[in-house]
């Protein structure tokens, strides 16, 4: 049971929102998912249960390279537009509309457990434990995320005082702006130490982004974090962000990453 109401209300908040999720939220890198497969040695016919699945931007991935995928996604036109933009035949991919915790798994029949940007949404008790269930012996877990290295000076600038609206004047700026190893460190410290897995190994695919205002504007308009600020507040805080970053002199331009942590289950 969710004892955790901020948990609650923000894994919830995705819900009415599957379009716009979908055009701001960019596929992972198919080297990334190519370095899975081979780091899990997976072959076509895999079995892999997906947590999260959104729109599908690491789904489409796996279903390419011939997974056979049973995704779990909470929000109902989240789910209902990955089935309708995915490509896959019914036998190889299912979509639950329910929440992680609330699914009934087949117990040791998953080559892979997937999370992409999801994790964090599964309530404590369940986030490692669950998918250690659902692998087969040997089976792996795969935690991806995305990572921005670095905006130029403007573009932070704007960002900056975009969080700092949001969580109050003293708010640290972090997420997507931590250090590369500080933001890895805290992801992988918690399941190394779940007592579940075997030390999880990092892969990493950097490239490099120019993003027009209006998508990234989207993007925001997705972002979890818009729950902590009044709803009376939003529409022209947005504005006031676009406004300023439509100011800038320079692309939106960034360093980016595209990011997994993969941990085994012993034999």
């Amino acid at each position: 049971m969710n004892t955790n109401p901020d948990l609650e209300r923000l894994r919830s908040s995705f819900a009415g929102k599957a379009h716009a999720y979908h055009l701001s939220r960019a596929p992972y890198a198919p080297q990334l998912i190519s370095s899975i497969f081979e780091l899990c040695n997976l072959r076509e016919g895999a079995r892999v249960l997906e947590i999260g699945c959104g729109t599908g931007q690491a789904t489409q991935g796996f279903l390419d390279r011939g997974a056979i995928v049973t995704a779990v996604e909470k929000a109902p036109d989240m789910a209902e537009y990955a089935r309708g933009c995915l490509r896959a035949s019914p036998a190889q991919l299912t979509i639950h509309t329910q929440a992680f915790e609330e699914f009934e798994l087949e117990a040791g029949s998953y080559d892979l457990v997937l999370a992409a940007a999801a994790i964090h949404w599964v309530l404590p008790e369940h986030r490692y434990a669950k998918p250690f269930a659902a692998l087969k012996p040997g089976g792996h877990l795969a935690i991806l995320w995305g990572a921005t290295l670095s905006w130029n000076e403007h573009i932070r600038n704007v960002l900056e005082s975009f969080w700092r609206e949001i969580h109050g004047p003293e708010h640290v700026l972090g997420g997507a702006f931590k250090s590369l190893d500080q933001d890895v460190k805290e992801r992988k410290a918690p399941l190394d130490s779940s007592g579940f897995f075997e030390p999880a190994q990092l892969l990493t695919t950097p490239f490099e982004k120019i993003e027009t205002v209006e998508n990234f504007m989207t993007f925001l308009t997705t972002w979890s974090s818009l729950e902590f600020m009044a709803v009376s507040r939003r529409g022209e805080f947005l504005e006031e962000t676009r406004k300023k970053l439509a100011a800038a002199k320079e692309p939106l331009a960034s360093k980016e990453a595209d990011l997994a942590l993969v941990a085994r289950k012993p034999n």
